[in-house]
C-alpha cells in the first residue's frame, strides 16, 4: 500500500515526530511506499527519516500559514493541499492536528507520545516502537567531525545543550542557564551549545556555540554522550539518534517520554506554589501566551542549576540502553 502522511504544521518536533509513523508503517509491511508532505522549508527532514520513500513540497511555510485551514476541517479546505489530488496514494494520513486533540483533553495523563499517536493515526495497531530514526549521510557526519576537530571536541566525551524554548516563558531561565553550563565545565565536561545566533544569555568561555545547518547540526547531535535541553526539537532529534536526553520542564508534560523511553529520556519538572493553572495552556485554542507571566515560568524557577545538575549525574549513571533497531 502507498501510503501518504500529511503535515503542513508544526515546528521541527513534530515534524520529526512524523518518523515515527513511517518506521512502524514500513518495518510492519503495512507500506510498501511512503510519501510525506511537508512545508518546503521541512522537506530536508522527510529525506532524514527512516521509512520515508518520497518528500513532497505543500509550497512555502509563509503561504500556507495565511491560509491554514482550521484544526479538524479536512483536506479541502486548504488551497495548499490541492497538490495531493495529483499523487496516487492508496491513503491519506492528515497529521494536521490528532497530538493537540489528544493533549488538549487528556491533559496531566498522556500515555502517548507525539510519535506514536502519528502512528495510531496511520493505521498502526502496535505502537512500542513508534519513535523516528534519523539518517545521517557520510558526508555530514565528516561535516561534524571537522567542526568538532577545529575546537579540539572530536575524541572526547561531549555533552550538547539548549535552552530556548519555541515560548519564551517556557525557556530556561538565562542566569540559570550561564550557570548549569559553567557548572558542566568545572566539571570537566566538554559542552555544545546548539542555538546558533539565537541564544538569550552570555555564554561562559569554553562553550563552543554551534552555527552549521540543521542538517550536520544533527550529525553533531549524534556525537554526542549526552543532551541537556528545555525544547522538545532538540528532544525529537536526539530520541530519533538514540542520544540520551535530559528535558527540563516548567510544567507536567514529561508522562509519556518517561513511560515509553526509559533509559534513553529523562525528565526533570518544576513545581511552583505561584501558579495553579495547568501551565498557560487552553483546551481549545492551544498556547496562550498572552496569559503568560512576561517574566517567565515560575515552575520553571524551579528547576534550579543544582537541581538540573544532579539530574544529569544521575542520569548518565544509569545503564541505557539503545531504541534504535535499525543500522545505516
Amino acid at each position: 500500500m502507498h501510503i501518504g502522511l500529511v503535515r503542513e504544521a508544526g515546528g521541527y518536533g513534530d515534524v520529526i515526530s512524523v518518523g515515527g509513523a513511517s518506521r512502524v508503517l514500513k518495518d510492519t509491511g503495512i507500506a510498501s511506499k511512503i510519501t510525506v508532505f511537508y512545508p518546503k522549508q521541512f522537506c530536508f527532514i522527510g529525506e532524514h527519516l527512516y521509512g520515508i520513500d518520497e518528500v513532497v513540497s505543500l509550497g512555502d511555510l509563509a503561504d500556507i500559514s495565511k491560509q491554514r485551514r482550521p484544526r479538524d476541517s479536512g483536506f479541502k479546505r486548504a488551497s495548499y493541499l490541492s497538490i495531493l489530488n495529483s499523487n496516487v496514494c492508496d491513503k491519506y494520513v492528515d497529521l494536521f492536528c490528532p497530538a493537540f486533540l489528544y493533549e488538549s483533553t487528556e491533559r496531566r495523563r498522556l500515555r502517548y507520545t507525539r510519535s506514536q499517536l502519528f502512528a495510531m493515526s496511520a493505521g498502526v495497531r502496535s505502537i512500542a516502537n513508534a519513535f523516528p530514526i534519523w539518517k545521517t549521510t557520510e558526508e555530514e557526519r565528516n561535516e561534524a567531525d571537522k567542526f568538532l576537530r577545529k575546537y579540539g571536541l572530536d575524541n572526547c566525551e561531549l555533552y550538547g545543550a539548549q535552552f530556548r524554548a519555541t515560548c519564551p516563558t517556557r525557556s530556561y531561565p538565562a542566569d540559570y542557564s550561564s550557570r548549569l553550563l559553567s557548572m558542566l565545565l568545572e566539571a570537566g565536561k566538554k559542552v555544545v551549545y546548539f542555538e546558533g545566533s539565537r541564544v538569550h544569555f552570555e555564554l561562559p568561555d569554553g562553550v563552543i556555540k554551534c552555527t552549521v545547518s540543521f542538517s550536520v547540526f544533527a550529525a553533531i547531535v549524534d556525537r554526542c554522550h549526552f543532551i541537556i535541553t528545555a525544547d522538545t526539537c532538540l528532544l525529537h532529534l536526539a530520541q530519533a539518534l538514540s542520544v540520551p536526553v535530559l528535558v527540563i520542564y516548567g510544567n507536567k508534560d514529561a508522562d509519556p517520554y518517561v513511560k515509553w523511553c526509559e533509559g534513553s529520556v529523562f525528565t526533570i519538572e518544576g513545581t511552583s506554589d505561584k501558579c495553579k493553572r495547568a501551565c498557560n495552556y487552553n483546551h481549545s485554542k492551544g498556547w496562550d501566551k498572552n496569559k503568560c507571566r512576561p517574566k517567565g515560568c515560575p515552575r520553571m524557577m524551579d528547576n534550579t542549576p543544582e537541581k538540573v545538575f544532579e539530574a544529569i549525574e544521575k542520569a548518565t549513571t544509569v545503564q541505557l540502553r539503545d531504541i534504535r533497531e535499525c543500522t545505516f
